[in-house]
C-alpha cells in the first residue's frame, strides 16, 4: 500500500495531470496489458476515488492511476481501455510535452468497455471502504458552485461484503498495484463462483508456468477491438490473509464465462518462511523498546504500540513527531502486510516517561492509542476532552491518530488528581473510543447516570466511552468493590455494548443476579467478565429512556452538515421539516429492535436530491433513494442510523419538505 506523507489536495490544476495521465496510459512491453496496471510514480498507489455526486450512477467509486478507467459500482467492476499508442512507455514524456508546449493532438484511438460482473451473486452487496488516505480530491465542474465537490473522500480499497454468501470481494492497492482478490470465511462454497466478462470479442485462458491449461492459469487473455488485454485471476484468501489452495481441475472457459476463475497457485510464501511463519522482525534501536499491544487492518498492515528509550528508535519521515521527547516515549508504528517496512513510524509523548499500552484501528485505518503518561506537556489537540494533566503522577491518555499517522486527529488526558492508567481501548463503527483501565484518584470523571460514580478502593476499574471527535464522555463510571480493581481487556459488538474483563482482590465486586459466579473464590485475585448494557442504552432508547435525549424539532437545526452534527434521535412517525438551503442534512434514529425502518422525504423542491440511510457509519450505506417519491425502506438490526439527505442545487425554497421516519422505537 503506498503512502502519502503529505497531505495532497488535488483541484483544478492537478486535475489536468489526471486527465493527461488518463489520455496517456502506460503499457509494458508485452503484447498485451492488463486493466489492473497502474500508472502511478515509483512509491506511489492507485486512489480509490468514492462518488459523492460528482459521477452519474451508479457510479459508487472510481479508482484513479490504473492504465485505463476502473469504475465501481454494485453489480460489476467496468473497465474503460484505449488502444495501444505506436510510442512505447519511454515516448511517455515527450508525447505529454508535445502536447502541452506544440498544441500536438493525439491521433484518434479506439476504446472500448469492459465489464465485469458475477453471475448468481448478490447484486447489491455492502461495498466497504478501507484504508482512509490523507489525499483530498476535488472537483470543480462547469461554473456552477452548486456542482462542486470538494474533499472528496480517498481509499486505498474497497471490499464487497457478502457477494456471495461467506465471500468477499476485495479491490485492494497493494505494492502500486490494484490486486482483486476473494475473502472466503468457513463454509464459503467457491464453485459457485463465476465470472462473466462482456466486451470483449474472445477469451482465452492463459497457461500458467507450472502446467497445462486444464491445471490452471496464469491469467485471461482479452481480444477486444482497441487490442489485446491481460486480466488476472482471483487469489482466494482466508479471513487473516492467508492463502488457500483451491481444489478442482482449474478454471474453464465457456463462452465469455469463467468458472473457478482462481489464479493457478497460491501466492508463494517468503522464502523464509517456515511452518506458517510469514514474516518476523525485530522493531527497536540502541535502547530498550517495549511492545504491549498490536491489531490489524483489512489490508494485513500491523499496527503496534508500546515505550522506547531509544533516541534513535526508526521513525519515518511525515511521521508525526520523528523526534524523542524524554526518558521514554510511547511509539505508534504501522508495519506493511509483508512485514518489509514501515508504513509510518512516530514517537508519542513529552518531557517525561510516556508508555502506550493498547491500540485498536478503525476501517478508515485511523489508530486510536491508550496508555499513561508522567508528562505534564504530553501532545494534546485544542478542544480534546481534557488538555491539562491533572496532578497526579500519571494520567491516562487517549489517542487517534490519522491514517497516514502524520498527525493526531483527537490527544486528550483523561484522570484525576492521583495516578490513572490507560489499559485497553477498542473502537465501534462511529468512530466512537472505549477505553478501560484502573484508578487511585477519586475525583477520576465520570457522568451523570453512570453505574457507578463514586470510588470504592484503593483503586477502581474505570471503563470511558469518548465520542468520536474525542471531545466529551459519553459515559465514565468506576467498576470495583472495597480493595483493589484492575481492568486490562475491552471489547464492543455491533449493537454498541461494551465487555471487560480483569481481576479484583475485593470479594464485594459487584455482581448480578443468576451470572456464572457471585462469590468471590478466596484466592489473592479473582477474574471479572463485565458485559455494560448502559453503553447498548445509548443506542437503543427505549431501555433507559433517563440517558437519552430525543431532538424533538419539529424544524431542522443547523449545522448539521456531518454525521456527527446530525439532528437526533429523531421520534418515530414524526413529522420533521427543513428548507433545502445547502448541500447536506444530517438526521439520525436509535432503532430498538429488528424490524423494518421506513423513511419518507415529501415536498422537497430542490434539485438533485437524494435520500440515502447508513447503519452506524457512513461507511454502511445500507439504502437509498433518487427519485420522488423519495422513500427508502430497510429491515434493519438494533443501532444508530443516519439519514443523509443531499441536494445539489435548487437553495432558498420557500416550501419547507417533510421527514418521517418510521422504525421500531
Amino acid at each position: 500500500m503506498g503512502r502519502y506523507p503529505h497531505h495532497h489536495r488535488i483541484g483544478m490544476i492537478a486535475g489536468l495531470f489526471v486527465l493527461l495521465v488518463s489520455q496517456f496510459p502506460v503499457f509494458s512491453n508485452a503484447e498485451s496489458t492488463s486493466p489492473f496496471q497502474t500508472t502511478v510514480p515509483v512509491g506511489g498507489s492507485p486512489l480509490f476515488i468514492q462518488n459523492v455526486g460528482q459521477f452519474a450512477e451508479p457510479v459508487r467509486f472510481k479508482v484513479w492511476g490504473t492504465s485505463g478507467e476502473l469504475f465501481l459500482t454494485d453489480d460489476a467492476l467496468w473497465f474503460v481501455v484505449n488502444e495501444r499508442l505506436e510510442e512505447d512507455a519511454a515516448g511517455l514524456h515527450r508525447l505529454g510535452q508535445r502536447a502541452m508546449e506544440e498544441g500536438w493532438r493525439e491521433q484518434p484511438r479506439r476504446a472500448v468497455a469492459l465489464k465485469l460482473s458475477f453471475p448468481g451473486a448478490n447484486l447489491h452487496p455492502t461495498l466497504e471502504p478501507s484504508g482512509r488516505l490523507e489525499t483530498s480530491v476535488n472537483y470543480f465542474i462547469g461554473n456552477d458552485p452548486a456542482q462542486w465537490r470538494t474533499n472528496v473522500p480517498v481509499w486505498s480499497g474497497v471490499r464487497y461484503r457478502d457477494l456471495y454468501p461467506d465471500i468477499d470481494l476485495e479491490i485492494a492497492a497493494e505494492g502500486g498495484q490494484v490486486v482483486p482478490r476473494l475473502v472466503a470465511r468457513p463454509g464459503a462454497d467457491l464453485d459457485a463462483v463465476r465470472l462473466r466478462v462482456e466486451g470483449a470479442n474472445s477469451i482465452e485462458l492463459l497457461p500458467s508456468p507450472a502446467g497445462g491449461r486444464g491445471a490452471g492459469g496464469e491469467g485471461l487473455l482479452l481480444t477486444t477491438a482497441a487490442g489485446d488485454f491481460t486480466l488476472p485471476l482471483l487469489q482466494v484468501v482466508a479471513p487473516d490473509g492467508s492463502p488457500l489452495l483451491v481444489s478442482g481441475e482449474g478454471p474453464v472457459v465457456r463462452a465469455n464465462e469463467i468458472t473457478a476463475p482462481f489464479a493457478a497457485a497460491s501466492p508463494p510464501l517468503p522464502s523464509s518462511a517456515r511452518g506458517g511463519l510469514l514474516y518476523a522482525t525485530f522493531l527497536g534501536r540502541s535502547g530498550s523498546d517495549c511492545s504491549f499491544a498490536i491489531a490489524a487492518d483489512g489490508s494485513g498492515a500491523a499496527y503496534v504500540t508500546g515505550y522506547t528509550n531509544s533516541s534513535n528508535f526508526p521513525t519515518t519521515p511525515g511521521a508525526f513527531d520523528p523526534t524523542y521527547n524524554g526518558s521514554s516515549d510511547a511509539f505508534v508504528v504501522k508495519l506493511n502486510p509483508s512485514g518489509s517496512g514501515l508504513l509510518y513510524a512516530t514517537f508519542l509523548g513529552g518531557s517525561d516517561g510516556d508508555y502506550g499500552e493498547a491500540i485498536a484501528v478503525d476501517g478508515s485505518g485511523a489508530a486510536y492509542v491508550t496508555g499513561h503518561t508522567f508528562s505534564s506537556n504530553f501532545p494534546t489537540t485544542p478542544g480534546a476532552f481534557d488538555t491539562t494533566h491533572n496532578g497526579g503522577e500519571e494520567d491516562a491518555f487517549v489517542v487517534r491518530l490519522s491514517p497516514s499517522g502524520s498527525g493526531l486527529t483527537y490527544a486528550t488526558f483523561l484522570g484525576g488528581s492521583d495516578w490513572d492508567y490507560g489499559e485497553a481501548i477498542a473502537v465501534d463503527g462511529s468512530g466512537a473510543a472505549y477505553v478501560t483501565g484502573y484508578t487511585e484518584s477519586s475525583d477520576f470523571p465520570t457522568t451523570p447516570g453512570a453505574f457507578d460514580r463514586t470510588h470504592n478502593g484503593y483503586a477502581d476499574a474505570f471503563v470511558v466511552m469518548l465520542n468520536a471527535s474525542g471531545s466529551s464522555l459519553t459515559y465514565a463510571t468506576f467498576l470495583g468493590g472495597s480493595s483493589k480493581d484492575w481492568s486490562h481487556a475491552i471489547a464492543v459488538d455491533g449493537s454498541g455494548a461494551a465487555y471487560v474483563t480483569g481481576y479484583t482482590e475485593s470479594s464485594d465486586f459487584p455482581t448480578t443476579s443468576g451470572a456464572f459466579d457471585t462469590t468471590y473464590n478466596g484466592g489473592s485475585v479473582d477474574t471479572f467478565v463485565v458485559k455494560f448494557s448502559f453503553l447498548t442504552r445509548i443506542y437503543l432508547p427505549l431501555v433507559l429512556r433517563d440517558y437519552l435525549t430525543y431532538f424533538e424539532g419539529p424544524w431542522e437545526v443547523e449545522p448539521n452538515n456531518t454525521y456527527l452534527e446530525a439532528n437526533g434521535p429523531l421520534r418515530s412517525g414524526r413529522d420533521y421539516y427543513g428548507y433545502p438551503n445547502d448541500e447536506k442534512d444530517y438526521f439520525s434514529i436509535c432503532v430498538r429492535r429488528s424490524g423494518t425502518i421506513t423513511i419518507d422525504l415529501s415536498n422537497h423542491t430542490g434539485q438533485g436530491v437524494q435520500l440515502q440511510l447508513f447503519y452506524q457509519s457512513l461507511a454502511n450505506r445500507v439504502a437509498y433513494d433518487l427519485d420522488p417519491p423519495y422513500r427508502v425502506t430497510y429491515n434493519g438490526q438494533p443501532g444508530r442510523y443516519y439519514i443523509y439527505l443531499y441536494t445539489a442545487g435548487g437553495y432558498n425554497q420557500t416550501t419547507p419538505y417533510t421527514l418521517r421516519a418510521t422504525f421500531p422505537e
